[in-house]
């Protein structure tokens, strides 16, 4: 179990990692609807093949410690979520193994159905659940997950440690490092992009807080699934399963190795205009405007402001990211950026004047300083801020907490940095724009 003990044993680990989730939005070639995702790095574009890209072997792994059993006792949500989630890639894999894992990985067999009938309180009994490893678990899941493959990673997300809150501190920092370098190491060979989704489920069971003893609770308690493999792989999961429609579903994150982009980008002539401007073309009559002259101000309102269309189709952050001005940097204080737009939305000649590009949002700026300017504008790369929410140093009052999981900041923050370091830009894209006189 996930017993942290003193003399006694801890329990552990963490992270769920789910088969990717995504988003049927202009931006993705997924069947699903807009969902809470969100992403550290950008995705590399996917090139349609006449052949879908086939996934070798799904690892499919479950933590078994004792920690794990209120998830299965009685409650039948974690088994709806993977039985969507097994059977939609059973057809998808030429070869499926599923293990249970604690100290170390215990092979169920590669039957969807017979593992699916072991996840109940009896069935996960195998093996030291009397602690687990969450790092061990990460490197033995990275590590299985060839270039042709696909793996999973079902747990409650918690790091094992112990001790008083001064000792517990130092442990989750030396903790995530571990992370940090599973990940980077497993970077340094080759491309691997991870999904974890967050979820809810009942949990009636004990549960084992870090300063030592159990707490027996019955609510409803995160955890988390996590799916790691290529891109492409990745995105062939996507496009079997709707994971917002998941029972318990509440968020997910991408983490991929970030490329800069340079997206398409062009001025919008009219809308949400603001003040006088003239497009300044440069290069082939038709193509992108990325300059503006003659610029006036509003004579009513004294302010000036127009937007700029950009093709945000390779940014893999959640619609609700891309959509909130504070995610954005400006390289000038004169200008805000007022709103941001789909491009869906835009209705008659707004519409119209962007008909043939590739743009899917529009960025709308505006200043009431005098107007001219060099700006540059970029999406920042983030994590979402529901991390930082499910985040907690104290677990000691469990009773009633159904949102944060113990540890679970210094858990992500080595993940992350593990891309960031294999990143070659800590934004999704830089754009910039000429205002002239």
């Amino acid at each position: 179990m996930k017993i942290r003990l003193k003399l006694r044993s801890n329990l552990i680990i963490a992270a769920a990692f789910l088969s990717l989730i995504s988003c049927n939005d202009r931006r993705s070639t997924s069947t699903e609807e807009p969902a809470k995702i969100d992403t550290v790095g950008t995705t590399k574009v996917i090139t349609a093949s006449a052949t879908p890209i086939k996934i070798s072997t799904s690892h499919f792994y479950f933590e078994n410690s004792g920690s794990m059993d209120g998830y299965v006792n009685g409650h039948y949500d974690i088994q709806v979520v993977l039985r969507e989630l097994l059977f939609a890639i059973e057809s998808k894999s030429d070869n499926q193994k599923f293990y249970f894992f604690n100290t170390q990985p215990h092979p169920q067999g590669n039957s969807t159905k017979d593992f699916l009938k072991k996840l109940t309180t009896a069935g996960i009994k195998v093996g030291n659940r009397s602690t687990s490893d969450l790092n061990l678990m990460l490197e033995t899941v990275l590590s299985s997950t060839k270039d042709g493959d696909i793996s999973f990673l079902v747990t409650d997300g918690i790091y094992s440690v112990n001790g008083d809150r001064a000792t517990v501190l130092g442990k989750l920092k030396s903790a995530s490092v571990g992370s940090f370098y599973k990940f980077k190491n497993r970077l340094d060979k080759s491309d691997v992009q991870t999904i974890l989704i967050k979820l809810e489920s009942r949990f009636n069971g004990y549960y084992y807080p870090a300063k030592g003893g159990n707490i027996k609770i019955n609510q409803n308690r995160p955890y988390y699934v996590w799916i790691f493999g290529s891109p492409e792989r990745i995105d062939r999961v996507r496009k079997e399963v709707n994971f917002t429609n998941l029972p318990g579903y509440l968020n997910h994150a991408i983490f991929q190795v970030n490329e800069e982009e340079s997206p398409y980008y062009s001025i919008h002539p009219s809308y949400a205009r603001e003040g006088e401007f003239r497009n300044e073309r440069s290069g082939k009559v038709g193509g992108p405007v990325t300059s503006i002259t003659n610029v006036e101000k509003d004579r009513r309102s004294g302010g000036f402001q127009f937007a700029v269309g950009v093709d945000m189709k390779k940014v893999t952050a959640e619609e609700s990211y891309i959509l909130k001005p504070e995610n954005y940097q400006l390289s000038s204080d004169k200008y805000q950026i007022k709103e941001i737009v789909t491009a869906d939305n835009l209705t008659g000649k707004h519409a119209n004047q962007i008909q043939g590009t590739p743009i899917t949002h529009l960025i709308v700026l505006n200043t009431s300083s005098y107007p001219v300017d060099n700006l540059e504008i970029s999406l920042s790369n983030k994590l979402p801020a529901w991390i930082g929410k499910t985040h907690s140093n104290d677990d000691s009052k469990i009773k009633g907490d159904s949102e944060t999981t113990f540890g679970f900041q210094y858990l992500i923050d080595g993940i992350a940095r593990a891309y960031q370091r294999q990143s070659d830009s800590p934004e999704y894209f830089n754009i910039s724009v000429n205002i002239k006189k």
